[in-house]
């Protein structure tokens, strides 16, 4: 092989270490990609929330209710997550649009969450008459009545007031606001005419039976009027009068003692005939002073005197 031959080779072989160093200084200067940082999936949890303001005391409905997905990290403890658990409760104080529904915030089978600052509960004993004919139902507001026969303590005058004024009522009957409403079934599409008219029937029976075992009625009223409605059962007739939704003056109870007494009313009040005053004594006249001797008489001016 003669000397140009091996310049060739020569010269080939020094070309290639030279494109092999040079690819090999570009693939060092090249910086290894940065791996993707993984996605992190936010967990989150369903959360009962108010669909609108809920007053304290109200009974919950699926229209006060809504489901929202909220992140867990950030979900209150102790909130509830289907509007179920949530559907006929009462809720133990106000919420606000919005705001989760905690089990705080639902009333426990208990009479005295459903009481206000300053109210008390009391019992009294009803019929279907004394009971606004057993119509009544919790969550209602009344008036209580009561009738008062003549005697000595009442200056021999029959009369009827307001003891208490618009007092709400926890429990009437066997129904109370800490119950669950029962809800209708729903009637499958195979239902008959009859059998409609069949469950129709029992639901008034039902009722009927209700009315004729109301027995008693647990009021919520204010602190003061809780010894007048005691002293008022026990010394005369009580009666329910039921008082409308939505009324403006449901919401009151300061002065009610006064508007009650503004709405008394005498027997003397409702007769026609109403009494004379009494014609006052003509003032007695000073008598006549006869003496007689060492005895000493006295007469009217109008009397005659003794003939001797």
């Amino acid at each position: 092989m003669n000397n140009n031959v091996l310049k060739v080779i020569a010269g080939v072989l020094a070309l290639g270490a030279v494109i092999v160093a040079f690819i090999g200084v570009r693939l060092s200067g090249k910086s290894e990609p940065v791996a993707a940082a993984p996605v992190v999936v936010e967990q989150r949890q369903p959360v009962l929330v108010a669909a609108r303001a809920v007053a304290v005391g109200q009974v919950l409905t699926a229209a006060d209710l809504e489901v929202q997905q909220l992140p867990t990290a950030s979900a209150p403890a102790g909130a509830l997550q289907q509007p179920q658990q949530a559907i006929g409760q009462v809720s133990a104080q106000a919420i606000a649009k919005g705001a989760p529904i905690l089990m705080s915030l639902v009333a426990p089978d208990s009479l005295a969450a459903l009481l206000r600052p300053g109210e008390r509960a009391v019992a009294v004993q009803v019929d279907e008459v004394v009971g606004v004919g057993g119509f009544a139902r919790p969550g209602d507001h009344v008036d209580v009545l009561q009738f008062t026969g003549a005697n000595r303590e009442t200056g021999d005058t029959t009369f009827s007031q307001v003891v208490v004024h618009n007092a709400r009522i926890l429990t009437f009957g066997e129904a109370s606001q800490i119950d669950t409403p029962a809800t209708a079934p729903t009637p499958t599409a195979d239902a008959t005419q009859d059998a409609l008219k069949e469950s129709g029937a029992q639901a008034a029976v039902q009722a009927r039976e209700r009315r004729l075992n109301l027995r008693s009625a647990v009021l919520a009223l204010r602190e003061v009027d809780a010894t007048r409605l005691m002293l008022a059962a026990n010394t005369g007739q009580l009666r329910l009068s039921l008082r409308p939704k939505g009324d403006p003056d449901a919401g009151m109870t300061a002065g009610a003692t006064d508007a009650a007494a503004r709405l008394s009313t005498r027997l003397a009040d409702l007769s026609p005939v109403k009494p004379q005053p009494k014609a006052s004594a003509s003032p007695s006249a000073e008598p006549v002073i006869i003496q007689e001797g060492s005895k000493e008489r006295r007469l009217a001016r109008n009397e005659p005197a003794p003939q001797p």
